[in-house]
C-alpha cells in the first residue's frame, strides 16, 4: 500500500481559491469572506461498492467466519468470510479496533466484502471491514468508499470548511468541519483533507440521522491534482487505473481452484461462454476469460493448444481463480483450459500440492514414493514408477520436482491408477513451511526459530531470505536490504517500523517488525509475500 498525502496537492489548489476569492472580494466591494469551491473524484467511475452483509457468525477451525441470516433475499445470506491481515475489524460501540480472536461464536456481526467471491457453495469472500458489537437498538454504522469530493473553503484562512462526499454506492454526504473525524488504527491526525476519492470510511449516526462521528481509514491509492486545476485520483506509482474486477493474487492462495465444464460459446473478445455442468458451482453461467499465460491441454495427447484451437460447441473443463465479478454472468480468470476429452474417458484432475511427504531409498537417497496432499483437501500417492511430463518444455521432471506450490495435471485410467502426471512450470522462488515455529525453507530446516508475536507468526528475515537464495544487507540507515541477483526487492526495513521500502516506494507490513538478540524479525506472511515463497498457514 503506497503511502501519498493529499496536502501539498491540496495548497495549490488552496492557494488558487485564495486568489479567486481575493479578486472577487476586490470586484464586489461588498464580500468581506467568501467561500470556493474544488471538487476532486476518481478517474475510474467502475468502483465497485464492498458487499454488505450481516448474521449469526460461526468460527470455523482455519479461523473463518460461517455467517447465516434469514433474508432469503439476499444471496449472501449463508457466506464463508475470510479474514486476511488487511481486514479491519471495528466495536461499534467504543469505535476501537479489535482482534479477530475477540469476535464471539454467535455473536452477530455486520460485514462488508470484497467483490472477488469464490463460486462454492456456499460463496466465500475476504471481508473489508468486520463490524461487531453494535448496541441493541442502535443503528449499524456505515461503510462507505468515496468516488468524489467536493470542498467549500474558508476564504480567510483558505481552510476547509465543508466536503460533499459521493460514494461507491451512489449515496451521498455533507461532512462538515465540527465532525468528529478519528483515525483507524493510528495516531495520526485526520481532517476533512483526509477525504479524498478512494478513502474508506465509517460513519456513526444519532438517532436523529446526524453524524456522530467518522473513522478514516488509510488511503492506499496515490492522488495527483492537475496544474489547470483538474483534480483526478489513480492508483499505483505508474498513474494507471485500476480494474476493480481484476483478480489481485494472494501471497499464497490455498483456495482450490475452482472446476467448471460444459459447452463453450467463444465470444468475440476471445473470452469463453460456458454453460457450465457442475452442480458444486453457485453459477451455471461464466464467462471465461484466458490469458497468454493460460495452459490449455489436449486432454487425448496431451499436448498444449491455443486457444484458436478451442472450437465452439465442444466441452471443455476449467480451472478458475476463485476471484469472480459480480456481473450476471459472473467472470473469473482460467487457471488451466483442458480440451478434447475423448468420449467416455474421464477428464484428467489439476491439482495444488500443498504438501509432500517423501519416501527414500536407503541406498542412494532417491525419492521411491511422494505423499501429496492438495489445495482442495484430497491426497494422492505417486511412486517413482508414475509417468512425469512438463508442460510446454524439454525439462526433466521427476520426484523431487513434486513440491509444495507445483500445480500437476493427473490422467487416471479406468481403474483409477495414475497414467500420466503434467507438471507445470514452478512459480515460486521456494516454499516455507513453519512447525511449532520450526521454519524450514525448500525442505531445509533452519537453526533460527519464528516467534508467535500477538497471535502472528513471524520469521527471521537474514535466516529465510539468505535459506531461499537471498543477499541480505544491513545498514544503520536503511536496516535491512534485501537482493535476488541484480533486483532489489527490498531497500529498506527498519525495526520497530510497519512499513518498508521498496524500489516502488513505501510498503506497509501486516504488524511492525521486531528486534530481539540482534535477530529482524517480520510478519511471515508479509516475507513470503515479498520473496515470492509459498506458504502455507
Amino acid at each position: 500500500m503506497k503511502k501519498t498525502l493529499l496536502s501539498c496537492l491540496l495548497s495549490l489548489a488552496l492557494c488558487m481559491s485564495v486568489i479567486g476569492g481575493a479578486a472577487y472580494a476586490e470586484e464586489s466591494d461588498t464580500a468581506v469572506q467568501t467561500t470556493t469551491q474544488t471538487t476532486v473524484e476518481a478517474e475510474t467511475q467502475s468502483i465497485l461498492p464492498p458487499v454488505y452483509t450481516w448474521g449469526t457468525v460461526e468460527i470455523q477451525e482455519d479461523g473463518s467466519l460461517y455467517l447465516t441470516n434469514d433474508d432469503t433475499e439476499n444471496i449472501y445470506n449463508e457466506v464463508i468470510v475470510r479474514i486476511s491481515e488487511e481486514t479491519a475489524i471495528v466495536d461499534a460501540e467504543t469505535g476501537n479496533p479489535m482482534n479477530s480472536s475477540e469476535l464471539e461464536d454467535g455473536s452477530v456481526l455486520h460485514v462488508w466484502l470484497g467483490n472477488a467471491m469464490t463460486m462454492s457453495l456456499p460463496p466465500q469472500a475476504i471481508a473489508m471491514l468486520i463490524v461487531a458489537n453494535v448496541p441493541e437498538g442502535s443503528e449499524v454504522p456505515q461503510f462507505y468508499q468515496i468516488t468524489e469530493a467536493d470542498y467549500t473553503y474558508d476564504d480567510t484562512d483558505s481552510s476547509i470548511t465543508a466536503a460533499a462526499l459521493k460514494f461507491s454506492d451512489g449515496s451521498e454526504l455533507e461532512v462538515s468541519n465540527d465532525t468528529v473525524l478519528v483515525p483507524y488504527k493510528t495516531k495520526n491526525i485526520v481532517g476533512l483533507d483526509s477525504l479524498i476519492p478512494e478513502t474508506k470510511i465509517l460513519v456513526w449516526n444519532d438517532a436523529d440521522e446526524n453524524i456522530e462521528k467518522v473513522m478514516v481509514f488509510a488511503n492506499e491509492y496515490n492522488t495527483d491534482v492537475d496544474t489547470d486545476g483538474d483534480e483526478t485520483v489513480t492508483d499505483t506509482e505508474d498513474n494507471t487505473t485500476s480494474d476493480p474486477n481484476e483478480e489481485t493474487e494472494a501471497q499464497p492462495s490455498i483456495l482450490a481452484p475452482v472446476l467448471a465444464w460444459g459447452t463453450v460459446d467463444i465470444q468475440e473478445d476471445g473470452s469463453l461462454f460456458i454453460t457450465n455442468d457442475n452442480p458444486d458451482v453457485i453459477h451455471n453461467e461464466i464467462i471465461v476469460r484466458i490469458s497468454e499465460d493460460t495452459p490449455i491441454v489436449d486432454a487425448s495427447t496431451g499436448e498444449s493448444m491455443y486457444a484458436s484451437d478451442l472450437q465452439d460447441g465442444s466441452t471443455i473443463y476449467t480451472w478458475l481463480g476463485n476471484a469472480m465479478t459480480l456481473s450476471l454472468p459472473p467472470q473469473a480468470n482460467a487457471i488451466l483450459v483442458v480440451a478434447n476429452i475423448p468420449e467416455g474417458s474421464e477428464a484428467p484432475q489439476f491439482y495444488q500440492i500443498i504438501e509432500a511427504d517423501y519416501t527414500y531409498d536407503a541406498t542412494d537417497s532417491s525419492i521411491t514414493a511422494a505423499a501429496l496432499k492438495f489445495s482442495d483437501g484430497s491426497e494422492l500417492e505417486v511412486s517413482k514408477d508414475a509417468v512425469l511430463v512438463p508442460y510446454m518444455t524439454k525439462n526433466i521432471v521427476t520426484m523431487d520436482s513434486l513440491i509444495p506450490g507445483t500445480r500437476i495435471l493427473v490422467w487416471n485410467d479406468a481403474d483409477e491408477n495414475i497414467e500420466k502426471i503434467m507438471v507445470f512450470g514452478y512459480e515460486y522462488s521456494g516454499y516455507m513451511n513453519i512447525d511449532e515455529e520450526v521454519i524450514s525453507v525448500s525442505g531445509s530446516e533452519l537453526s533460527v526459530n519464528g516467534k508467535a508475536i500477538d497471535e502472528m507468526i513471524y520469521v527471521p528475515l537474514r535466516a529465510v531470505a539468505e535459506a531461499a537464495g537471498f543477499e541480505v544487507t544491513w545498514s544503520r540507515e536503511n536496516g535491512a536490504g534485501i537482493l535476488h541477483g541484480e533486483d532489489e526487492i527490498i531497500s529498506g526495513i527498519l525495526p520497530d517500523t510497519e512499513s518498508i521500502q521498496t524500489p516502488e516506494g513505501e510498503t506497509m507490513l501486516s504488524a511492525k517488525c521486531v528486534l530481539d538478540n540482534d535477530i529482524t524479525y517480520v510478519p511471515a506472511l508479509d516475507l513470503a509475500y515479498f520473496l515470492n515463497l509459498f506458504y502455507v498457514r
